[in-house]
């Protein structure tokens, strides 16, 4: 069975396998479907396929596909306004998703590096100083999952989350995908981009740490600004690692694997929720067109 994931977006849903991505969205109670061919870079270049290096690349591909799909269905909603008058900039979506990037570095990459240094004098244990660090972003990340959970929009796109992995769960199950087949289903799913951060947020402790022991054996002495700027050099390592054990947890199960997911699977519980029938017919609509 392929491997497909997905990801909510504004009234509707993406859905995606190697080689097809779908979107359908709930237009005036009306279903609309657009379909789109795929070719990851990974299959034109061999290289690029390797273990770490694939994880790398596909998280900027599904970076790039997640903000171009959010897009559309920014357009989609936005049709009434520009009816009377009002139209959506590109130019300033994309300028919005890039500042949002930027913002996201400086509360998860250096604001943690910046507190555990104010606050710990640990700078020189680098295991121990990632680990607060790494302790820090991860309440950072809490914090903001549950403040954002109680807009009403982000809401629907959670419920939207859930449908959407409540129809990814019944296909995976090898089920006929039907509403009521569908309802049935959790809407915890284990390669969801939120257990993904968690893999990460983890990942990084390790990682980060070996990067600090190099940045001392080679110079002798770091700082807020040198911890920075090498972790963001390393991260997309960091990144590809945390591919590579999502992949593995979801092909077999042991008490690590199972370990490092757990945690993104309670988070789960408020980054997605239960769905109305018509958020998972329009999941459906979407997983119809790919498999």
């Amino acid at each position: 069975m392929e491997s497909i994931g997905g990801q909510a977006v504004i009234e509707g849903v993406m859905i995606r396998n190697k080689n097809k991505i779908a979107t359908a969205l709930m237009n005036e109670k009306k279903i609309i479907v657009k379909k789109e061919d795929f070719h990851s870079l990974t299959e034109k270049y061999k290289i690029l396929s390797l273990p770490i290096l694939r994880g790398v690349i596909g998280f900027f591909e599904t970076m790039k596909i997640g903000i171009n799909t959010l897009n559309y269905s920014a357009d989609i909603a936005m049709l009434k306004d520009e009816k009377s008058g009002c139209k959506k900039s590109n130019l300033g979506f994309y300028g919005m998703m890039l500042f949002a990037f930027a913002l996201a570095l400086f509360i998860f990459l250096f604001l943690p590096i910046f507190i555990t240094t104010r606050l710990f004098n640990i700078e020189r244990t680098t295991l121990y100083f990632n680990a607060a660090a790494g302790g820090i972003r991860i309440i950072f990340f809490l914090i903001y999952v549950y403040a954002i959970s109680f807009m009403n929009d982000v809401k629907r796109l959670f419920m939207y989350h859930g449908a959407e992995h409540k129809v990814v769960n019944c296909y995976e199950h090898g089920e006929k995908i039907t509403l009521k087949n569908a309802k049935k289903y959790t809407t915890i799913h284990k390669r969801c981009g939120t257990s993904f951060l968690l893999v990460v947020f983890i990942t990084a402790i390790i990682g980060f740490s070996f990067i600090d022991l190099a940045l001392f054996y080679f110079n002798g002495s770091t700082s807020i600004l040198t911890r920075t700027i090498s972790h963001l050099l390393f991260l997309p390592v960091i990144l590809g690692v945390a591919y590579e054990i999502l992949k593995l947890s979801s092909k077999k199960k042991n008490f690590i694997t199972e370990a490092l997911v757990y945690p993104g699977a309670l988070i789960q519980k408020i980054t997605t929720a239960e769905p109305d029938d018509y958020m998972i017919k329009v999941a459906i609509a979407a997983i119809r067109e790919i498999v």
